[in-house]
């Protein structure tokens, strides 16, 4: 039996507390000060989307949950009410736009895809209004891919349609034209000044794969320097400007490219940080070989500055420099002063600017902790799933009263990203840096020496000035484009048809949904303007907005203008974000496969089901041929009543198919014939021509002349425009629920007749056609005209959150074969009790579930390696057969021979274990006693010294060496890698408690030697952990160059054994067994 991968994910606020300081001085005690004040005054805000899966389908539902928090505390907001939620279309069209209502900083919702057209990779955005204010918006964005609709067993999976389509479509911007391969420089600071010591990062990019880790040298003047990528396209080297010409020569794919490093200034100022775990020290170094002023940012090297650190746009505390006649300063800082997250140093000079300015990131010292378990390691298809969470605060104390969102989703059928973002790395990360980080929480697995410098590589390239601090510690006055939104309201403005504002003109609104009709009404002010609450509506309403004044019995005709068009621009999107790498589930795929249908069968009596449902599955591939071939040949599809609502939101209108289409799509115009009768197709005198075709109109699915619709665009939503080769055949393309395209016969609008050749269509073997989609309730003998004072709009209220249905199982008749779901549960609400636990119940879909096997299978690689190793002396160490390791059972409706097979393969000892006797060429590992040289301790004054000697048949190498206090054993190696990597040794454990140290040196090149302490504390977590492996492990990092290298390492106690040790370029690669060369 095996089980499919559920994936929980909980997320919850994390708040970090910032320490405040302010220091006294002169000038720079007052910019503090206003800073503090525009702080307070123009606080932001910030939004996350947890999402109930990470990609979708045509015609799934995406569920969310909005945390929408203040910026400098992480605390849910009070500034506004409204939360904007959009999805936007691969081309930048938005699909869809909703308004959450944001209750104590939550926000609930849905985004049905049943509309979605195309498939691809679609953009999700959240704001406020209040976001957009500042020059720099800031919002929520995410790439989801949603593929083409899938379906019957055989379909092909995640699946994205190819389109043709017209340029006009385009609303993102153009990407601009890169070089194959590029490499941009970013000096500490952002300044380099001859003379002056600087750390500059690099990152290098392809434009056929993202964020590459080249390698090349570094050329100042006669000096080489080797430099490498370390993670992520991104490196940094030590640099010094001089009069040399500088540039670094890069390999890629075997091309050699040559970059030229920026121009350093002749005399300034520079800024470094280097931050520690528990410190940042800052240094600021000036270079005053020239004194003209004006050379950096408008001050002069020698002028008076200082040090200040915002984090969130809040000023945290500064620092005024002191050279004392040299010309370096430096001086530390506490991270318990400033707030998790990133935190801005920069150096301002007397007059206010900026000289200088870096990121450093402080990790978050209050976190919260949440474990979920499950009832048991199987589920069967349909099964109930039960899972236990446990929140914890700091301090390890239960969480009362938490409020979770809670995904439970397919782990196998779903996306998933290794190390994508959540709500901390989003909030206290990505969230100020500019453009796409992929990977975040690969930032977050650990605080160690190397994840922190990767970090902060990371801070000065990315680093984003999102907040104008010149802006901040200025008098200067501010005004923000947008205010905050306390409530949903309507702003509008009424004008006269020649632009005159209509002074208190009365406005009246009727709104509709199903059966809920909403009104309302208010007077325009003196310029027009008017004001309206919305916070009745629900959803997007069909409402009209009527215009007339006080004692008249007409309206009056008026252009009713909306403020509601302020969403930020699409952006343009990043590599990865179109070119996802998404984590594949170590599983067995082939026994799951084979468990799945044995158990399928024997559940199902119905043999016919399953025979149906592989005709249809036959049926449904003669479908998507059709459906690939027609999404080739779409030239482009409007949303008309969002385009109309635009148009007329701006005081201009449209009233009128030929004003229209030429503004959707350019390639349309208009041709007048003089003939009285007019084209034969469209049957007036005017042919909607696309370039040099004419264009067929189909409304609703069938052919219509334009003259029935063409004042009705109040009445259209939609318009397709494809390219048909095959009119004569007098069939047209139809689109069913499922996204699927077929091919009808052509029909007459009117009598429903099907339409031949000899109607007209015979000579057009290929051709355009406009398809145009009407509101349900559209009857062509009626008029949908604008009338006099009337403006017909669609007004949105607040988003009705849904429900997540998840199915109940209790009985053989209430399963259902074809549950797909990829997500088996979403809660946005989950409340923990006095205990901080909480309880989610769901059920299992139609798929096996496969967690477990492949635990269980590694397991057994395990237990097969040491029943080879040391002559079968730990032979089976871990008993699989066992009551307390079991295998995991099958389902009992197999039969039994079904079931003595499968128990058969699990137990094949012959495919247990692949060797892992590797050696590549960024991992060297050796065993101890593989030494090039070793030296016995010296001979202390009347007792003869102990000896290095061999231990056969202990630890993993199968002979340890036992080094006594004060011995050494020296090792070489050579290394064809260079860079960052981690050092690790091995030792046999001691299990003595009168045993209190096992201290050993290792120096690496003859470095200052690194002592690691192997002993570990009785009975803790490190001390059984050791127990089990059977070596005590201690790392280190070192950064190597490539060529030869030397180790020694050395017994500073009693009672050291060596086993192993392992240096490995791969800072973050996991494995048990040391993969020493054989």
């Amino acid at each position: 039996m095996t089980k499919k991968c559920k994936i929980l994910t909980a997320f919850c606020f994390l708040c970090s507390v910032g320490v405040h300081a302010q220091q006294t001085g002169d000038v720079f005690q007052g910019m503090f000060a206003r800073a503090q004040q525009f702080a307070a005054t123009y606080p932001q805000e910030k939004a996350y989307l947890h999402l109930d899966n990470n990609s979708y389908y045509q015609g799934d539902t995406i569920w969310y949950k909005a945390y929408v928090v203040q910026a400098e505390s992480n605390q849910p907001t009070k500034i506004s009410k409204p939360l904007y939620v959009e999805l936007l279309d691969p081309l930048g069209n938005t699909v869809s736009r909703q308004i959450a209502e944001i209750k104590d900083g939550y926000a609930i919702g849905q985004i049905p895809l049943t509309n979605s057209f195309f498939s691809g990779y679609f953009e999700l955005r959240a704001y406020t209004k209040w976001m957009l204010s500042a020059p720099e918006p800031q919002y929520y964005s995410r790439v989801l891919p949603i593929y083409r609709k899938m379906i019957g067993d055989k379909a092909e999976k995640r699946q994205i349609a190819e389109y043709n389509l017209e340029g006009g479509m385009q609303k993102r911007p153009k990407e601009k034209k890169e070089a194959k391969f590029s490499m941009r420089f970013f000096p500490e600071g952002g300044r380099l000044v001859k003379g002056i010591p600087c750390t500059v990062a690099f990152e290098t990019v392809a434009t056929d794969s993202g964020s590459v880790n080249a390698e090349g040298t570094l050329y100042i003047g006669e000096e080489r320097l080797p430099i490498k990528a370390l993670h992520d396209g991104i490196g940094t080297f030590r640099y010094t400007p001089s009069g040399d010409k500088a540039f670094a020569k890069m390999i890629y794919k075997g091309e050699e490219y040559q970059f030229e490093l920026p121009k350093a200034e002749e005399q300034g100022i520079t800024l470094a940080a280097t931050n520690s775990k528990d410190y940042i020290d800052v240094q600021v170094i000036r270079n005053l070989a020239a004194g003209s002023e004006g050379n950096t940012a408008g001050a002069t090297a020698s002028s008076p500055c200082a040090v200040f650190f915002f984090a969130h746009g809040f000023p945290i505390l500064y620092q005024k420099v002191d050279f004392k006649n040299q010309n370096i300063a430096r001086f530390r800082v506490s991270s318990s002063q400033l707030p998790a997250g990133i935190n801005r140093i920069a150096l301002i000079s007397s007059q206010g600017k900026v000289m200088a300015d870096r990121f450093c990131f402080v990790y978050p010292k209050d976190t919260l902790s949440l474990e979920a378990h499950t009832d048991t390691l199987v589920y069967r298809p349909f099964q109930k799933v039960t899972y236990q969470i446990q929140a914890k605060d700091q301090h390890g104390n239960p969480l009362r009263n938490a409020t979770l969102s809670v995904s439970v989703r397919d782990a196998l059928e779903s996306d998933n990203q290794q190390y994508g973002d959540n709500i901390m790395t989003d909030l206290l990360l990505t969230s100020d840096l500019k453009g796409y980080i992929p990977n975040p929480a690969y930032y977050f697995i650990d605080r160690k020496p190397i994840r922190q410098r990767l970090l902060d590589n990371l801070l000065l390239v990315k680093g984003w000035r999102r907040y104008d601090v010149e802006q901040e510690i200025s008098s200067a006055s501010y005004t923000p484009k947008y205010l905050p939104e306390l409530k949903l309201t309507l702003h509008g403005r009424v004008k006269s048809l020649f632009g005159k504002p209509q002074k208190g003109i009365g406005v009246s609104v009727l709104a509709k949904k199903d059966s809920v009709v909403v009104a309302g009404n208010t007077n325009a002010d003196d310029e027009g303007y008017f004001n309206m609450s919305l916070n009745m509506f629900e959803g997007e309403m069909d409402s009209y907005i009527q215009t007339r004044r006080q004692g008249k019995e007409l309206n009056r005709w008026t252009n009713v203008s909306i403020f509601r068009n302020f969403e930020p621009q699409p952006r343009t999107l990043a590599y990865y974000e179109t070119h996802p790498l998404w984590y594949k589930p170590q599983i067995n795929t082939q026994q799951l496969e084979e468990v799945d249908a044995a158990y399928k069968e024997q559940m199902s009596k119905d043999a016919i089901m399953l025979g149906e449902v592989t005709v249809k599955a036959k049926k449904k591939g003669n479908k998507q041929k059709e459906t690939e071939h027609f999404e080739r040949r779409i030239f482009g599809f409007y949303d008309v009543s969002r385009f109309i609502d635009k148009v007329r939101d701006e005081g201009k209108d449209v009233s009128l198919l030929e004003n229209l289409l030429p503004q959707i799509d350019k390639n349309i115009h208009i041709e007048v014939s003089d003939s009285s009768h007019g084209d034969t197709i469209n049957g007036t005198d005017r042919t909607y021509m696309y370039g040099s075709i004419p264009i067929t109109f189909y409304v609703n699915g069938k052919v219509l002349d334009e003259n029935f619709f063409r004042k009705d665009l109040d009445a259209i939503k939609s318009i397709l425009i494809y390219e048909d080769n095959t009119l004569s055949n007098n069939e047209v393309y139809t689109m069913d629920k499922n996204f699927q395209v077929k091919r009808d016969q052509l029909k007459d609008t009117w009598s429903g007749d099907v339409i031949h050749a000899e109607n007209g269509l015979e000579n057009q073997k290929a051709g355009i056609v406009c398809s145009v989609q009407m509101s349900e309730d559209w009857d062509p003998e009626k008029t949908y005209k604008t009338h006099r004072g009337i403006r017909h709009t669609m007004l949105q209220g607040y988003n009705r959150p849904s429900t997540f249905y998840s199915p109940v199982y209790r009985d053989l008749n209430s399963f259902d074969p074809t549950d797909k779901r990829r997500t088996l549960y979403w809660n946005p609400s989950v409340t923990t009790d006095e205990n901080g636990k909480a309880t989610v119940e769901c059920y299992n879909s139609s798929s096996t579930a496969a967690v477990s096997l492949n635990a269980y299978n590694t397991l057994k690689q395990l237990n097969a390696y040491y029943a080879r190793i040391g002559k079968g002396k730990w032979a089976n160490f871990i008993n699989v057969k066992s009551s307390e390791m079991q295998a995991p059972q099958l389902p009992g409706t197999l039969r039994a021979n079904e079931i003595k097979s499968l128990m058969a393969d699990a137990f094949n000892r012959n495919t247990d274990f692949l060797s892992l006797s590797t050696y590549t060429k960024d991992i060297i590992a050796k065993n101890a006693y593989e030494w090039q040289k070793a030296y016995n301790a010296p001979q202390s004054k009347g007792k003869a010294a102990e000896s290095i000697r061999l231990i056969p048949l202990l630890g993993h190498s199968n002979k340890a060496v036992k080094l006594p206090k004060g011995a050494t054993l020296n090792y070489t190696f050579y290394s064809r890698n260079g860079g960052d990597a981690r050092f690790t040794l091995a030792v046999i454990p001691s299990y003595l408690e009168n045993v209190k140290n096992m201290r050993v040196s290792v120096s690496i090149d003859r470095a200052e030697p690194v002592v690691c302490q192997m002993k570990e504390i009785f009975n803790s977590k490190e001390w059984k952990f050791d127990h089990w492996r059977g070596q005590s492990l201690k790392n280190f990092y070192v950064t190597l160059s490539s060529g030869n290298h030397s180790i020694e390492i050395k017994a500073l106690d009693d009672n050291v054994i060596i086993d192993q040790w392992v240096v490995d370029f791969d800072v973050d690669r996991e494995y048990y067994v040391f993969p020493v060369a054989r």
